[in-house]
């Protein structure tokens, strides 16, 4: 998703929710993401749901997980 940043206009944030029982930090998506991924793919900013908004059959509603990321 792409969420407001003062220096490029819009930067890219990806938003993660751990499986239950499981922790993950930030540290070690961003190890990961070194490892596996080009430079400009990596995104620029991480942040951790509860839980994603959701429609009935189970996808993701992409307008409203903006609006909590804003």
């Amino acid at each position: 998703m792409g969420v407001g940043d003062e220096l490029l206009g819009e930067a890219i944030c990806t938003s993660s929710k751990p499986a239950e029982g499981a922790t993950v930090t930030e540290d070690e998506i961003w190890g990961l993401w070194w490892r596996r991924l080009a430079d400009y793919k990596i995104p620029n900013v991480i942040t951790f749901l509860d839980e994603f908004p959701m429609t009935g059959p189970r996808k993701v509603r992409p307008v409203e997980l903006a609006r909590l990321l804003e």
